[in-house]
């Protein structure tokens, strides 16, 4: 419970800096354990940056500790390292929605973008790599297009993802969505959405209401 109060102080905009700036390397592995638990990793690594503890690494320093086998010898380390990856991890998620919307749309169907991959289009966040990510998320104007849009990404050279590649907690059940898809040199997957919402809370908010004036 420590830690994760400490954790939460430095995710704070008012103090969270100095609090960062202050914490002893004997706290640090724990701060970094729950940062992992609570899933916030990227944000604790972004607001590392800011305060001026970690940095933004150039990118053939980064790519040489990446290969490397050694572990990251301090937290600036650590923190800088994760920063990076998400970087290149939220960028290049991004520019698969891009990709795939175009080739979507350009096979006649059209879709909205929802959740993370939405928030990244409209450029919701100040820094992107704050943001922990793991796929994105079309929904099909039309219903019936969600078999062939899906389909069609599997043309596009993306398979299948594996039960043993995923969170068993990510796995949806049900019939809302179409089952993941991946690119083996991409990162993260994609899912086409036929509803919003899985069927018991679909009347909350309907398809309809979400792509009326698109």
């Amino acid at each position: 419970m420590r830690d994760t109060r400490y954790l939460i102080s430095m995710l704070k905009p008012e103090c969270g800096a100095d609090v960062i700036r202050l914490c002893s390397q004997e706290d640090w592995p724990r701060v970094i354990d729950a940062a992992v638990r609570h899933k916030v990793l990227p944000l604790l690594a972004s607001r590392a940056v800011e305060a001026g503890f970690a940095s933004v690494l150039p990118a053939s320093f980064a790519e040489m500790l990446s290969e490397s086998s050694a572990t990251a010898s301090s937290p600036e380390l650590t923190l800088s390292l994760v920063h990076h990856r998400n970087t290149i991890r939220i960028s290049d998620l991004d520019a698969q929605r891009v990709e795939l919307q175009e080739l979507l749309h350009s096979n006649g169907f059209p879709t909205v973008a929802l959740k993370g991959a939405a928030l990244l289009e409209r450029r919701i966040w100040p820094n992107p790599a704050a943001r922990r990510m793991t796929d994105i998320d079309l929904l099909v104007v039309d219903p019936a297009h969600a078999v062939p849009a899906n389909d069609a990404i599997l043309d596009f050279c993306y398979r299948m993802v594996r039960p043993d590649e995923v969170d068993s907690d990510s796995i949806d059940h049900d019939d809302h969505q179409e089952p993941a898809l991946l690119s083996d040199d991409r990162h993260g997957s994609v899912e086409i959405h036929s509803h919003l919402l899985p069927r018991f809370a679909r009347h909350a908010l309907t398809r309809e209401a979400a792509v009326r004036g698109i």
